[in-house]
């Protein structure tokens, strides 16, 4: 298995170490302009290779070898700033993201491409239309990490293992996350009625959480200037699901018509299905909503005629 990732900021090159960490390749190619932080990461991935027992090959990067390689991480862009929207700096990593697309088209590759640049779902979605790839092999990691967000902000709130909690996040990675509330469970009851039962105020309740979801990784921004590890762990999890060779249900930004957006599907090595989750009323204005600014972004860029 050859994987490689391209961008080695602080989340390139913790995506690098996480697939080194889980044994899911068996080459890491690390791809960056700057060619001093892409031989400081390769020294330090090869001595973390032999700590941890691996046989796995780090190396500099070089665009016409992809034709053989079977997964790509996209991570280039903008840094993350403390603005509240992900959307700041489209512009530039529209760029940048389109440079790197052609340069992997014009390789030959033929794997799948995993996009976590932002404006996540714009890039996504630029990177399929300039990599000549099939819509099925360019996947970003949308609102996988805003659904563990999710999650962990409800075990929190209602001291209830993650484990016994069933729900998803879909629409924008971004301030129009589709929190999808009303098939929430937790264990065999609906989040609805649990907290009727618990006498939890549902509305307050739904507002707060969203709001929770959607402002944490800016927290996280602000308290340590970057978000890294859960993110990356997004990447390398969609990898394994597509290794594993097994319809496994993720909330992923997926092409859907002339847009990228977050779905709940299930991956192979073959196909991307969309799951069928019932929405209530609300979520789909939210999510139509969702549809439409990442459309009208994708039409300020003029199409994206790849």
């Amino acid at each position: 298995m050859k994987i490689a990732i391209i961008g080695l900021g602080h989340v390139g090159s913790t995506s690098a170490y996480t697939v080194l960490l889980r044994g899911i390749a068996d080459v890491i190619s690390l791809f960056d302009v700057d060619e001093k932080k892409v031989q400081g990461c390769l020294y330090d991935l090869e001595h973390a290779s032999i700590v941890l027992g691996r046989k796995t090959v780090v190396n500099a990067g070089k665009y016409p070898e992809l034709k053989d390689y079977d997964f790509i991480i996209v991570t280039a862009g903008i840094k993350p700033n403390n603005t509240s929207s992900r959307s700041a700096g489209m512009y530039t990593a529209y760029n940048i993201v389109s440079s790197i697309a052609t340069e992997v088209k014009n390789s030959g590759f033929k794997g799948y491409a995993i996009i976590l640049s932002n404006p996540l779902d714009v890039m996504t979605y630029t990177f399929y239309k300039f990599s000549g790839l099939d819509r099925n092999h360019v996947i970003g990691t949308g609102t996988l990490l805003d659904n563990a967000r999710y999650i962990s902000i409800l075990s929190k709130k209602l001291d209830v293992s993650p484990n016994n909690i069933e729900g998803y996040v879909i629409g924008e990675h971004g301030e129009l996350a589709t929190i999808l509330f009303s098939s929430t469970k937790i264990g065999n009851i609906f989040l609805g009625d649990y907290l009727k039962e618990n006498n939890i105020d549902v509305l307050s309740f739904e507002k707060e959480v969203t709001n929770e979801v959607i402002s944490i990784g800016f927290t996280i921004v602000q308290l340590q200037g970057y978000t890294h590890y859960g993110v990356a762990s997004s990447a390398c999890d969609i990898v394994e699901k597509i290794i594993e060779d097994k319809f496994i249900s993720l909330p992923v930004s997926i092409i859907v018509d002339d847009i990228a957006i977050s779905k709940v599907v299930s991956l192979n090595n073959s196909f991307i299905t969309e799951d069928k989750i019932a929405l209530s009323l609300k979520e789909k204005e939210i999510f139509g909503e969702a549809e439409k600014k990442i459309r009208e972004q994708i039409l300020s860029l003029g199409g994206l005629h790849g």
